[in-house]
């Protein structure tokens, strides 16, 4: 099992997670790197299949990585404060809003 978390300093981690409660063992397996201005916990999703990983943001934009290299796919701005995306992982549409 994967586990995407916003990591509050400097983007977001992706975990695998084996074994069962309390033998729970996370691995880091990649990070995804942007820049954090507000320390506040940003929702975070994938997409397409698990090929995307989306994440609100606190400076008024929803990022997309590419979840098998970490790329910066594209960032969109929608102005300013903090926006959350809520996706719908088997459609095309990600809307976003405060």
């Amino acid at each position: 099992m994967t586990l995407l978390i916003s990591n509050l300093v400097n983007g977001i981690d992706s975990y695998s997670i084996t074994g069962v409660s309390p033998g729970l063992s996370p691995k880091l397996i990649q990070s995804f790197r942007h820049s954090v201005h507000v320390n506040v916990p940003l929702q975070v999703t994938s997409a397409m299949q698990g090929n995307w990983v989306i994440s609100g943001g606190d400076d008024g934009s929803v990022r997309i990585f590419d979840q098998r290299n970490g790329e910066l796919l594209k960032c969109l701005r929608h102005g300013e404060g903090m926006w959350q995306p809520d996706v719908n992982p088997s459609s095309y549409l990600w809307p976003s809003g405060s």
